[in-house]
């Protein structure tokens, strides 16, 4: 009988492992792996590193988040009413977003 590092037996019940169906039963399973269709939407946003660490990691998530340069914003100073501001900031995180938003809303259908 095999061991593990600490020196315990492995004591494991091929019969019982043999014996089970072959299907997915709970709803834990992300996707059904016999999906084919499932599997590559599942993995489609995957992003794989190379080397393994935190750094890696990190440097592989940054990458794949990295915002396109055409869709970058530019840092400019912008003179708004205070009812605007208060507006928009009672929306809470995100609300110079939604100031862009507005604003490219309105350009496009001008």
């Amino acid at each position: 009988m095999k061991q593990n590092d600490f020196g315990k037996r492995l004591d494991t019940d091929w019969e019982k492992l043999r014996g089970q169906k072959d299907e997915i039963d709970t709803f834990d399973t992300p996707y059904d792996p016999h999906d084919e269709k499932a599997v590559d939407a599942f993995w489609e946003d995957a992003v794989l590193v190379h080397g393994g660490g935190t750094k890696a990691v990190r440097d592989a998530l940054s990458e794949k988040r990295r915002v396109p340069l055409i869709t970058q914003k530019i840092s400019t100073t912008l003179r708004l009413s205070p009812e605007v501001v208060a507006y928009f900031k009672r929306k809470g995180l995100g609300w110079q977003e939604s100031v862009d938003k507005v604003l490219m809303e309105y350009v496009l259908s001008h």
